[in-house]
């Protein structure tokens, strides 16, 4: 017996063997009613397990049969189990026998609590009394019969010494709620919580936990239940049965509520799969098994969470609705870049749904999900035509099941589609104006909430000001009903809002004044930042520069760190909330007024490097990474760091410190987390000095910032900072747009491109300047600088008469100042192979259509062969291009060359794909690699040029997903990317690269390279540059290999006979002319 209890609190390491667990519990048992130790519980556990099952009590049977105890042979003999069916009957006439063979109250009342036909209970009861009421005290008997009757009972009734087993029985009895009141819950915790500080049995102790975590579960204390967890599963002195797998599924949940996952996965697999399987619970099994899954996909663990799932989809016996199961596989699918399974499973699952005539309401709310997927996957991707039928289907759904609350969400999805996706005030508001009414009528307050805050801000954006200040009022008295201070105080800085529309300070500063009165704990951190904001301006207005700077700046370093945190898993860019860029704009225009040059620039290229932490948030790479216990702390910690940044911004002067400390001692337990994913630094504030230090004096940085509608353009130079901005108007955002797409669609208008160099002011560029470091945003990734005519253009086609940019400036582009500075420096290493090419011209064996590139193959051997200055060159072309070669040339390639198709995608970077063949298949079929995959390599190519690149998507790349794969690939090591930002000609891109590659043979730098074969293509080829200005280098732009010393004056001579030659080419197409 010894052995035993000490094996109950060792945590299995392994999957519990129900039958020897069973064993040792039967011994414990009986030896326990031997000794006379806790007897009635025993006996309750011993009867719990043998009948739990009728194979269970063979097991059961032959303990109790080498047992020396003839009453519970007796017993056990005599009430034998012969099928499930009459097992519920014989464990209640076991019960009856012991209660009234011993007068054993508490089992008495284990028994009146139980679900059996009213006249049993009392027969049982009135045995009980014929025999032991003269043993019995009044209080008892009074508890006995407020059990039996289902009356109210309260703690201080059960004064026995069996109060923990009596509580039990009253906790786990299907009338709970007619026993406790919600207050009584809250007593029974506790007391329970007090009982366990005390010396009691394992036993008691086992059922205490049990008794608590019941508790809990009925008040919905879901953190209380989890910190009984390791007891919970430690002790084996509970019975194994279907009902402990009931609690189990209980604590199960729980655990997976608060976000516990590595526990609720330590629990699903070594308990409640090999106990739910032992009792073939099939319909038990199969939802834990879906739990499971959803744990996993939690975590980021899709391949996991898909295998699970797959292997359920092909389970004929299945218990899980097959539309249920199309949907949940259609996520991981999705989540794993399988973009193609992820719309083919989930209409497979509306399709299913459709068909199956389920009238559960869980089912009718699955069907409701399905619709909402495809239509927000639609929308994502920019497909309204397909969008838009899924919503209706869903709006129909819920009118049918007369669901007023989904009718409001679903016209609050379609407000919101409106809004961002067109801009549509209008049509936005008449669709907020019904689902207020439906929330309204369905009474769902959260929702509605929600709702008006979101029409507030519209109408003060449209400059409806009456009707916001309505809707404000109409706000503050729902606040006030329900007192509700965090809405109320939300509508006083809307208010605010308002009054800064009007230029109204005294009205701004009341509204401040009247907030203050308030504590501000409780409001969200979007919230709070909206106030900040609001106190900011009104310093500002005020003309009071320096304290609007001193207020703003620690709010605007929360909202940096929070948004580091809170980028999107699935896109890789962090969320924009519109407090966050008022913020931005504010503090843009605080610097300005102080003449803080140098700190407004850091300031915005903190923006461009937040999404940075996409890399090490990216759930697919720290899954490769970190163990599921190490994936669930992390995901805690971001939580409670996000929680604490709220706090801080609400908390008084004294109490910041505090908060800051613990802020940064959890982001260090953070940090040595994401460094086993991609090793990292804590960030500090960019020196601008540090990257003039870095600078020549013929180079100059344009850094580009596109905020709330304002262009800011910082021009860095040797000595001298300057910062301008751009009001994005409509018309200036069109004539972008138009420059851009007329570049892709090889529609190229030289009248849009010099109006573009016009409006970036690119004529005032200092004299003297030779290089020029770009670094876009949004439509300037898609119209490099380099293809901007610098004279007024004879007409909008006259390519060979006109002068470009990078005809007098040599290019380079980062993504950020910050990887200006961290990859302008020479490449270290010793690779073993010099330039290995990936060439695939026919692509018949790939699932996705994909035209030929004919001229691919013929590319990758003619840069072989110009590359007479590298040693060692590899070529894998056609069916020898496959992935497995290409992961293994990675790690040792310094150049890397793809003439295969890569698709970068703008919404989802890391799932941007080169497309190869596969080895493992018979046929070399061809295979998708993900950027997100390159990151189990260390890379340290000198550069990676991915020719016939194509957004997937569209004709051209997306500045979203350029900065995105290169922002990927330089974190998996390679210093620099070529591609092309929109699709060319397959030979042009042949002849263009071998002409890049032959400049950097020859030790040009690759910006030098890069600009001589654009500059050859003018003169000798299409001056139009839809042909020569696609190639953009982004990254590291130092020489590959040094340049001969007889050649430092070819690229002067090159210029100039190309002029020659361009002079010559100009004159005789003007002379057509």
């Amino acid at each position: 017996m010894l052995f035993i209890l000490l094996l109950t609190y060792l945590l299995p390491s392994q999957p519990i063997d129900p039958y020897i667990s069973i064993t040792n519990q039967a011994n414990t048992y009986i030896e326990y009613i031997k000794l006379d130790t806790q007897k009635d519980l025993s006996f309750w556990a011993l009867n719990e397990l043998y009948s739990s099952s009728c194979e269970v009590n063979k097991n059961v049977s032959r303990a109790i049969g080498q047992s020396a105890s003839s009453f519970l042979q007796r017993i056990f003999s005599d009430f034998e189990c012969t099928t499930k069916e009459n097992e519920d009957s014989l464990k209640f006439e076991r019960l009856e026998y012991y209660a009234i063979e011993t007068g054993s109250f508490s089992t008495l009342i284990n028994i009146l609590s139980l679900t059996r036909p009213k006249g049993k209970l009392n027969s049982t009861y009135s045995k009980f009394l014929d025999r032991w009421q003269q043993s019995l005290s009044s209080d008892q008997i009074q508890l006995a019969e407020a059990v039996k009757d289902r009356n109210n009972i309260s703690l201080t009734e059960i004064n026995t010494e069996s109060k923990l087993f009596i509580l039990y029985s009253l906790l786990f009895s299907e009338f709970v709620n007619n026993y406790f009141t919600a207050d009584e819950f809250t007593i029974i915790i506790t007391y329970l919580n007090n009982t366990q500080q005390t010396d009691i049995t394992d036993f008691d102790r086992s059922i205490l936990n049990f008794n608590l975590v019941k508790a809990a579960y009925e008040t919905n204390r879901y953190i209380l239940i989890s910190n009984k967890f390791n007891e919970l599963i430690a002790s084996e002195l509970y019975p194994h049965s279907e009902k402990k797998v009931g609690v189990f599924s209980g604590l199960d949940f729980a655990l997976s509520y608060i976000g516990n996952y590595s526990e609720s996965l330590y629990l699903q697999r070594n308990i409640l799969i090999p106990l739910s399987r032992y009792y073939d619970q099939k319909s038990r099994t199969d939802f834990v098994l879906l739990q499971q899954s959803a744990n996993l996909y939690n975590l980021g663990k899709y391949e996991d969470a898909k295998q699970i799932l797959e292997d359920l989809y092909n389970d004929p016996n299945s218990t899980i609705p097959k539309s249920q199961l199309y949907n949940n596989l259609s996520l991981c699918y999705k989540q794993l870049g399988q973009k193609n399974e992820y719309t083919q499973f989930l209409l497979r699952a509306i399709q299913q749904a459709e068909n199956e005539k389920n009238p559960d309401d869980n089912f009718y709310k699955v069907k409701l999900g399905l619709y909402q997927n495809l239509f927000v996957y639609y929308n994502s991707i920019g497909d309204s035509t397909s969008a838009m039928p899924y919503i209706r289907k869903a709006q129909n759904l819920a009118e049918l099941n007369n669901d007023q609350f989904e009718l409001g969400s679903i016209h609050f999805y379609l407000g919101d589609y409106y809004l961002e996706r067109f801009n549509d005030f209008d049509k936005a508001l008449i669709q907020f104006n019904i689902a207020q009414t439906l929330f309204t009528s369905s009474q769902n307050y959260l929702n509605n909430k929600l709702l008006l805050s979101k029409k507030i801000e519209l109408l003060i954006e449209i400059d409806s000001l009456q009707e916001a200040q309505k809707t404000i009022q109409e706000v503050k008295n729902i606040a006030s009903e329900s007192s509700d201070t965090p809405q109320y105080l939300e509508a006083l800085i809307f208010e605010g809002n308002i009054a800064v529309k009007q230029n109204n300070l005294d009205k701004i500063q009341s509204v401040i004044d009247e907030i203050k009165v308030y504590s501000l704990e409780d409001l969200e951190f979007e919230v709070l930042v909206r106030y900040f904001n609001l106190q900011a301006t009104l310093f500002y207005k005020k003309s009071l520069y320096r304290e609007a700077y001193v207020y703003l700046k620690p709010t605007l370093n929360q909202i940096i760190e929070r948004a580091k945190g809170s980028v999107e898993s699935e896109t890789g860019f962090w969320s924009v909330k519109k407090e966050y860029l008022d913020s931005f704009e504010l503090m843009m225009s605080i610097l300005k007024k102080l003449d803080y040059t140098a700190e407004s620039i850091v300031f915005l290229d903190k923006l461009k490097t937040i999404n940075d932490a996409s890399l090490y948030n990216n759930p697919l790479l720290k899954a490769s990474k970190l163990s599921e216990k190490e994936l669930a702390e992390e995901k805690k910690l971001i939580a409670r760091i996000q929680n604490l940044r709220t706090e801080y911004l609400s908390a008084d002067e004294n109490s910041k410190q505090a908060l800051k400390t613990e802020i940064d001692k959890l982001s260090a337990q953070r940090q040595l987390l994401t460094n086993k994913v991609i090793k990292s630094s804590p960030e500090s504030d960019l020196p601008i000095w540090k990257v003039q230090q870095q600078m020549n004096t013929e180079e100059l940085i344009l850094h580009y910032t596109e905020l709330n509608n304002k262009l800011y353009v910082s021009s860095i130079s040797k000595q001298n900072l300057d910062l301008y901005i751009i009001d994005i108007t409509n018309d200036i955002d069109l004539a972008l747009k138009e420059a851009a797409n007329g570049l892709a669609a090889g529609k190229t208008s030289l009248s849009s491109l010099f109006k573009v160099y016009n409006l970036l002011r690119l004529k005032n560029i200092p004299e003297g300047i030779t290089q020029i470091t770009v670094i876009p945003d949004n439509e300037l990734y898609r119209i490099p600088l380099d293809v901007l005519p610098t004279k007024k253009p004879n007409s909008a086609h006259s390519f060979g008469s006109t002068n470009y940019m990078i005809e007098d400036y040599s290019f380079k582009y980062f993504t950020s100042l910050k990887d200006y500075l961290e990859n302008n420096r020479n490449a270290q290493g010793n690779l073993e192979t010099d330039f290995s090419a990936f060439a695939i011209s026919y692509f018949d064996d790939f699932p996705e259509t994909l035209p030929s590139l004919p001229f691919a193959t013929q590319e990758a051997r003619e840069i072989q062969r110009v590359l007479t200055s590298f040693e060692d060159k590899k070529v894998f072309t056609g069916n020898g291009a496959t992935e497995q070669a290409f992961q293994a040339q990675l790690n040792t390639s310094k150049i890397l060359h793809v003439a295969t198709h890569s698709e970068v995608s703008s919404r989802d970077p890391l799932f941007s794909t080169i497309y190869l063949k596969s080895a493992e298949s018979k046929g070399t079929e061809g295979n998708a690699l993900y950027a997100y995959e390159l990151f189990d390599n260390q890379l340290e190519n000198d550069l990676i040029m991915l020719n016939s690149c194509s957004s997937g998507t569209g004709s051209y790349l997306q500045g979203t997903g350029i900065m995105g794969i290169s922002r990927a690939l330089r974190y998996a090591g390679a210093k620099s990317l070529a591609l092309n930002l929109w699709e060319v000609n397959d030979k042009i891109a042949a002849d263009f690269a071998t002409n890049f590659y032959a400049h950097i043979n020859q030790g040009y730098s690759k910006s030098d390279a890069m600009r001589l074969a654009k500059i050859n293509h003018i003169k000798t080829g299409s001056a139009d540059p839809h042909y020569w200005g696609a190639y953009t280098l982004i990254g590291n732009s130092n020489p590959i290999i040094k340049k001969p010393a007889s050649s430092q004056f070819v690229l002067p001579l090159l210029i100039t006979v190309g002029l020659l030659v361009g002079f010559n080419v100009r004159k005789k197409s003007i002379e057509k002319i």
